[in-house]
């Protein structure tokens, strides 16, 4: 992996001001964009962004949901929504925004690990 460089392909910035310093290659996704191109799912990304229910592991993006905890991967998501339904959920939403805001909280572990111990164990 070249130097400065996430797993995700997203180059580090110097000084994003206490926030992430990753941004994504594909530009912003601002508030108004989110809100005129997405409506309430949009809303509901970004709030989910800003409460801190976005996380980045070392392999995944993992977002806390309502009923559940959902992993994303580029344009996949585990939702019910996105697996019937095949359509961009509300999660990969806020996964795009976290990307591009850099509001998401980092977990310097795997996940896929993190699920292979005992229920009891996978504890925030």
């Amino acid at each position: 992996m070249p130097r400065g460089e996430s797993l995700s392909g997203e180059r580090k910035r110097p000084g994003a001001g206490g926030r992430n310093q990753w941004v994504s290659e594909q530009g912003a996704y601002s508030e108004e964009f989110m809100v005129r191109t997405y409506g309430e799912r949009g809303e509901k990304a970004m709030r989910a962004c800003h409460d801190g229910k976005v996380e980045r592991y070392l392999d995944f993006y993992v977002v806390h949901g309502v009923t559940g905890t959902y992993v994303v991967e580029d344009d996949f998501c585990t939702c019910s929504d996105f697996l019937f339904r095949g359509s961009e959920c509300w999660h990969i939403l806020a996964v795009r925004y976290a990307r591009s805001s850099g509001l998401w909280i980092p977990r310097d572990e795997w996940y896929q690990e993190k699920m292979a111990k005992p229920p009891e164990a996978n504890t925030i």
